[in-house]
């Protein structure tokens, strides 16, 4: 396992659209980057410097319903807060 890109606070993933589509689609983004990872990074947008850091504590192989893991969507919901800028 290993890295999917960086996750940037303030960062559109969704080049058009209204707030909720935006958040729909960075959720859609964050679990699979999750689901591969042993480790999220969250950044500031700018200058880029890591502003949390989440160990992913799910062994491997991992299996598709761990998507459905209440200590998984915990987790998910730690990084889109953090994402949010820390707030909510």
């Amino acid at each position: 396992a290993g890295s999917a890109g960086p996750l940037r606070r303030g960062h559109r993933l969704a080049p058009h659209g209204d707030g909720n589509r935006h958040r729909a689609q960075s959720r859609a983004r964050l679990r699979p980057r999750m689901f591969m990872s042993t480790k999220v990074l969250v950044m500031s947008a700018r200058p880029g410097k890591i502003v949390a850091s989440f160990d992913i504590p799910f062994d491997y192989p991992r299996k598709p319903d761990l998507r459905f893991d209440a200590e998984f969507a915990r987790i998910s919901g730690e990084v889109s807060k953090e994402l949010r800028g820390g707030h909510s």
